[in-house]
Parts: structure tokens; C-alpha cells; sequence
């Protein structure tokens, strides 16, 4: 486990998630001190329709990790040299064209998307996160050739670098400019990471230099036979956040907008601190399976018993300190915030215990179950928020993305844990 850099990657993964949470916290609770609960809900729908450009993700980050993290660094560094430079410049290229197509599709149907009141101030917005978005994704594809090398803590360390320079753009901005400060921070911070870090990938592979020349479409088109697949499933996984928040906004105002992403962020940036160190685990899970069957098979054990204790604990303290977030973040407490808490909190509780099964179609390259497990969780997600929300409206919609969560944890789990014992009997 030395070699992989396991123990460090993991730890300082779930430190950066940790970092970010107390973020998101100060982030929001200027913006509302500053604008009132309605600009977050304003901020949260901008945000679901932007990411809905993700669908476009060809998965280069995916792609990355699992090409490079089976190569030694010391033996291939001009072949995972060619990896890395491809992933990035099609990561690139995709992007651009994605964002500015978006931005320019949804700046023409704003007035249909925003109240009249919210109009000006969404216009301001949309360009500054739209950039944010495209900036975002190079950070992740760059992130992910860290944890490919092996060097996932490094990763961490900028994220927790990048998390802490917006925390300070934030203090700076958000109480002159309100939510148009948090999206310039947001910008200065995606900014800073993609230069850095790519800047950082290129000391570490040494050859190629600092610049992206090693373009190879052989090279891409063997990375696209696994990063299409695999990105069916990523790209489905994250449509689930958006698509929420388009349901809620659907049977809801601004105000109760803002009350769901609050809850939406208090439990899955909990789930992410945990989730984080998973998934840092990725390359080393990748490796065995490759390499050791039997040890893959102790290891999966290992990190599913621990995933099941932590999600379990933090989920149970997230729905028991809710109230008190309530009271601190906006000064009262509001049973809506709670209720939607207390839904996604149940969800994502099944939905993580699923997570190390989800994990095993990225190791072995099987991704159908993975695949399908996200179709249909969507599926159920559309289904029954459009038919609970018709009842009971915004809570309605709550209680579909609880049991959507849900539903898909338990179905990966029951679908993907075949894979290794399949590769166990073999072995």
C-alpha cells in the first residue's frame, strides 16, 4: 500500500472535503446576510441548468485515472505523458463549445427560467459561472491525473489551497457584491488550481515539459473506449443534483429553492468528506484488481465496512444538528430546511453504502450495471417527483429524492459485487 500512496491520499482527501465544507457554509451565510435566502435559490437554479451542459462530458478525467494508475511513472512517463496531454486538450476543446452553447441557450430563454425581479441580477451571473463551470471541469480532469499518478494528496493539497483563497475572496467580495461575489470567487479559485495543478503534473511526469504537446488520437481513441462508457454512468449520476433542484423549482419560489440547496449541501458535502476517500482509493483498488484478485477482495471488504460505519454515524449527526445549522446559517430555525435534510440524508445514507460496489465497475471496466443502475435511478427520480410533487409539492418532490438515493445505493451493491467474486472464482 506504500507505493500507492493509500493512507495519505485518503486522509488528506477527506480534509479537503471537510475544508470545503466549512466553505460552503460561510459562503452561504454571507450571501444571505447580504441578499436574503432567495439569491441562494437564485445561485442553486442558475447552477442546475448550467450543469445540465455536463451531459456533453466525453470523460476524460475517468479516462485518465484509469489509463496512468496501472503504469509505472518510472518506466512509462512519455506514455502516461500521452495520456494526460490528451485527456486535457479534448477536455478542453469539448468544454469551450459546450459552455458557450449553454450559456448562449439559456441567457435567451431566462425570462422563463427566473421571475421578472430575479432577471437582471441572473443575467449579471450567467456569464461569470459559466466560465466558472468551464474552469471547473479542467480542475477536475486535472485533479483526477494526480490521482492516476498516484499522487492523489497533491490533488488535495490544491483543493484545499483553492478552498481556502476563495474562502478569502469570499470574506472580500460577497459582503460589496453579494452572489455575484460568491460566483467571481468561485472563478479565482478554479482558475488558480487548473494552472497550478497542471504546473505540478508536469513536474511530476518531467517528460514533455509544462505544455500539452503530446496529443496522440491513438491514444484518445483507446481512452474513448473506456471513457464513454464509464461517462454514461458519470454523466447520468450528475444530471441527479440539477434535475432536483429543476423539480423543486417547479413546485416552489426562490425562497424554498434556497431552503433545498442548504439541505442539499449540508448532506452531501457530509457524504463527500467520506465519499472523497473512496474514491481516492480508486487507483489502488484499479491496480490490485489487475494484479491481485484475493488481496482486491480483502481490500473491497475492508472499505465497505468502513464506509458503512462512517456514512452511518455522520448521516445520523446530520439530521440530529440540523436544527442548530438551521439557527446558525439563517437565524431561525425553518422546518422546510429540516424536512428536506432529513430526505436526502435518509437517501444518501443507502446511497453511499452502494458507493464501494459503484467503485468496482470503475476498477474492472465493466460499467453496463453502473450504467444502467444511474439510468433508472433518474428514471425513478423524474417519476416520482413529478407525481409526489403534484400532491404535495416541494416535500413532495423531497421525498423523491430521498427514495431515488436510495434506490440506487441498493441496487448497484446487489448488481456490482458479482463482478468480484466473478474475478475471485477465476483467479
Amino acid at each position: 500500500m506504500d507505493k500507492f500512496n493509500l493512507v495519505k491520499n485518503i486522509r488528506i482527501s477527506v480534509v479537503s472535503f471537510a475544508i470545503n465544507i466549512a466553505l460552503v457554509f460561510i459562503s452561504y451565510r454571507l450571501v444571505i446576510v447580504n441578499d436574503g435566502i432567495e439569491s441562494v435559490g437564485l445561485w442553486s437554479l442558475l447552477m442546475a441548468w448550467g450543469a445540465l451542459v455536463r451531459v456533453g462530458d466525453v470523460g476524460m478525467g475517468g479516462a485518465i485515472l484509469r489509463f496512468i494508475s496501472t503504469k509505472s511513472l518510472d518506466v512509462e512517463p512519455n506514455e502516461i505523458r500521452k495520456f494526460v496531454d490528451t485527456g486535457i486538450i479534448m477536455n478542453l476543446m469539448v468544454f469551450t463549445l459546450l459552455t458557450l452553447v449553454g450559456y448562449l441557450i439559456l441567457d435567451s430563454n431566462l425570462s422563463s427560467v427566473v421571475s421578472a425581479d430575479a432577471l437582471q441580477l441572473a443575467k449579471t451571473l450567467l456569464p461569470i459561472m459559466f466560465i466558472g463551470i468551464l474552469l471547473s471541469t479542467m480542475t477536475s480532469v486535472i485533479i483526477a491525473s494526480l490521482q492516476g499518478l498516484h499522487f492523489g494528496y497533491l490533488g488535495s493539497y490544491l483543493t484545499v489551497g483553492g478552498n481556502l483563497l476563495q474562502i478569502v475572496c469570499v470574506l472580500l467580495l460577497v459582503p460589496k457584491l453579494g452572489v455575484l461575489g460568491l460566483a467571481w470567487a468561485q472563478l479565482i479559485q478554479y482558475g488558480s488550481l487548473s494552472v497550478l495543478g497542471w504546473l505540478l503534473i508536469g513536474s511530476k511526469i518531467g517528460a514533455g515539459g509544462y505544455l500539452p504537446f503530446s496529443f496522440s488520437f491513438s491514444v484518445l481513441r483507446e481512452m474513448f473506449s473506456f471513457s464513454l462508457k464509464a461517462q454514461l454512468a458519470n454523466v447520468t449520476n450528475g444530471l441527479f443534483e440539477p434535475i432536483s433542484k429543476i423539480l423543486i423549482s417547479q413546485f416552489a419560489g426562490l425562497q424554498i429553492q434556497g431552503f433545498f440547496e442548504l439541505a442539499y449541501k449540508t448532506v452531501s458535502l457530509t457524504r463527500n468528506a467520506i465519499v472523497a476517500g473512496l474514491f481516492a482509493s480508486l487507483p489502488t483498488l484499479t491496480n490490485l484488481f489487475n494484479t491481485n484478485p484475493k488481496q482486491a477482495l480483502s481490500f473491497y471488504k475492508k472499505s465497505q465496512n468502513n464506509v458503512t460505519k462512517a456514512i452511518t454515524l455522520m448521516m445520523v449527526l446530520v439530521i440530529l444538528f440540523s436544527p442548530v445549522v438551521s439557527v446558525v446559517w439563517v437565524g431561525q430555525f425553518e422546518m422546510d430546511y429540516w424536512f428536506f435534510v432529513v430526505c436526502v440524508a435518509i437517501g444518501f445514507w443507502l446511497n453511499t453504502i452502494g458507493a464501494t460496489a459503484y467503485n468496482l465497475g470503475m476498477a474492472t471496466g465493466r460499467m453496463r450495471n453502473n450504467i444502467v443502475s444511474a439510468m433508472l435511478v433518474l428514471l425513478v427520480l423524474l417519476m416520482l417527483g413529478y407525481l409526489l410533487g403534484y400532491f404535495l409539492e416541494s416535500k413532495g418532490v423531497g421525498v423523491a429524492v430521498g427514495l431515488s438515493l436510495a434506490f440506487g445505493g441498493v441496487l448497484i451493491k446487489f448488481l456490482n459485487e458479482k463482478l468480484i467474486f466473478q474475478k475471485m472464482k477465476k483467479a
